[in-house]
């Protein structure tokens, strides 16, 4: 190995002198006085920036692309499951008692809403509703509805629904509802439409289910944004709405 006289310190290589008075770039030397004599390593820079880069991405950046990585392990699953549970629409329910189903986007519930004190009767009778497919949970709903004797000779069931989004499948949704209402041979008579939002806002304001508040709008028939034309019901859908809350309100009045 060769020997020269240590001549200057750098940050990445020394500098040396051997004994022909020829300057070269040594390998870099540490705790060595200038002046004294050491064997030596020719410099490589290509060898030399290679370490050093690795070693430097090791010791800042690498640190820096660890957390980052454990970062996103602990957030995208969370990210995935708040998308996945994100709310797709609301079921305003009322079958002589009201409740509101929150619905993500695979079209199972979330949570309900007992808007009533007959609901929460039938509400305490259900359990591991959350995560359930709409229909299953709906179902539900009827049979510890007549189970409770909550249920009159009519079984007549409205279900609104309201998208707080905008949402392109509107027509799959309710179709999945109307599917579910066909394939029932039993004495129920589901009704399933669409809501618009500022219609259940309103509701929500007014401390009311969204269907009773819509049933308002319905006999007001204004000429304004909440007006039946802007509602998009058609004429049989507005008469059993109507129906549906004039027979509740003319039984109230003779009990």
């Amino acid at each position: 190995m060769r020997k020269g006289i240590v001549m200057e310190h750098r940050h990445t290589y020394t500098i040396v002198m051997d004994k022909d008075g020829t300057f070269h770039k040594a390998m870099p030397v540490k705790h060595v006085d200038i002046g004294n004599e050491i064997p030596f390593e020719i410099y490589r820079a290509e060898r030399r920036g290679y370490i050093f880069l690795l070693r430097k991405v090791w010791q800042i950046p690498g640190r820096l692309i660890v957390l980052v990585c454990a970062l996103l392990l602990f957030v995208l699953p969370i990210y995935f499951a708040l998308a996945n549970n994100k709310t797709l629409a609301y079921l305003s329910i009322d079958i002589k008692r009201s409740f509101e189903l929150e619905v993500d986007n695979k079209f199972h519930v979330q949570s309900i809403r007992y808007l009533n004190e007959d609901a929460e009767q039938v509400g305490m009778k259900l359990s591991q509703y959350r995560d359930r497919k709409m229909e299953t949970v709906i179902e539900k709903i009827m049979e510890q509805s007549e189970k409770s004797g909550l249920v009159g000779e009519k079984k007549d069931m409205l279900i609104g629904v309201s998208y707080p989004n905008k949402y392109h499948g509107e027509n799959r949704l309710l179709r999945n509802l109307n599917a579910f209402s066909r394939k029932r041979d039993d004495s129920w008579r589901i009704t399933a439409f669409h809501v618009p939002h500022y219609v259940r806002k309103s509701a929500e304001k007014a401390g009311k289910p969204t269907n009773e508040k819509l049933a308002e709008m319905i006999n007001r028939a204004e000429p304004s944004q909440n007006s039946t034309s802007a509602l998009n019901l058609n004429d049989e859908q507005k008469a059993i709405i109507h129906s549906f809350y004039f027979e509740k309100n003319r039984l109230s009045e003779e009990k």
